[in-house]
């Protein structure tokens, strides 16, 4: 029986497939062994620099796709032209950039990021996409008190997972301070809120790496005067049993009710989303283990134009 051959035009598109996949392969590991950036563009976002092709968001974002569709779709929802947005924890600018879209030309963003190597990309990010007019940088982490701290990046090729570390997180042995390295500094908003947002700001969010409690603590009195809708990052007790850490979950969550909100879980196990409620209202809980779907919530859906104070 004789052999099939193959068609000289199939093996030519095999043979270009493999080679052009080779000379991706290579491309990648020039540009990072001369530390060069790569770009990515991300339709409908912007451009990238990439510097870490096997980083947990830089490589989704070099494939041009979103991170964290989800909570996108309810930024896309919640965040409207004039707005301005609270970005904690701005990594790359990744949600930053999204929120410079949306708040348009009459918005402000105003992004803290404390890691050096974060807060780098950050800056080229905003420059590389023309939106240094909308987004404001500052390149410390938050905390109850004004310090000096370390940085610590646990986990390979997760940069924008890098925690703060104190004096005492390093003395109570917390895992992921073990390898704390970079210098850093850590400021209190409340020391001097109208320093940090010279508008009133109508949405923040907070992805800190379980320096929730603390953010919030430093920050009571801004929070309680600006009214912003809040969709925060916090680790479960899983997490933070691991990290030696005493504070709960559901004490961060009972905390930012006690100012005055209704908290729900918008995608389990660590994302939640506080709605500032009307006074004399009554907040309801959000359970740390109870899970909301952000298609089917009236809260995910609600404007924050409509519940926060006027400018």
């Amino acid at each position: 029986m004789d052999e099939k051959q193959v068609s000289p035009k199939v093996a030519a598109f095999v043979i270009g497939g493999v080679l052009v996949a080779a000379l991706a392969a290579v491309a990648v590991t020039w540009f990072v062994e001369r530390k060069r950036d790569l770009i990515a563009e991300v339709p409908g976002l912007g451009k990238f620099v990439i510097r870490d092709p096997k980083d947990i968001i830089q490589s989704r974002l070099l494939l041009g796709q979103p991170w964290e569709q989800p909570s996108v779709e309810l930024f896309e929802q919640m965040i409207k032209p004039g707005m301005s947005v609270a970005d904690f924890g701005a990594y790359n600018g990744v949600h930053s950039i999204r929120f410079a879209r949306l708040v348009g030309p009459t918005g402000h963003v105003y992004a803290f990021e404390p890691n050096p190597r974060a807060f780098d990309m950050l800056t080229a990010n905003i420059s590389l996409n023309g939106l240094g007019d909308r987004i404001v940088t500052y390149p410390f982490g938050l905390a109850e008190q004004a310090t000096s701290t370390k940085m610590a990046t646990a986990e390979a090729h997760n940069l924008g997972g890098t925690v703060a570390c104190s004096e005492q997180d390093i003395k109570e042995h917390r895992r992921e301070c073990e390898q704390a390295t970079a210098d850093s500094t850590l400021v209190r908003i409340d020391d001097d809120a109208r320093r940090w947002f010279p508008t009133h700001v109508d949405f923040l969010k907070i992805d800190v790496e379980g320096y929730e409690d603390r953010v919030i603590a430093g920050a009571k009195g801004w929070i309680a005067r600006d009214r912003p809708v809040i969709f925060i990052e916090i680790w479960d007790d899983r997490k933070r049993a691991r990290e030696n850490m005493t504070v709960k979950a559901s004490d961060v969550v009972a905390t930012i009710e006690s100012l005055g909100y209704r908290g729900q879980v918008f995608r389990a196990p660590w994302e939640y989303l506080f709605l500032p409620v009307a006074p004399g209202a009554k907040a309801t809980a959000a359970s740390p283990s109870a899970s909301a779907s952000p298609s089917t919530s009236s809260s995910a859906s609600a404007s924050p134009a409509a519940s926060s104070s006027a400018h």
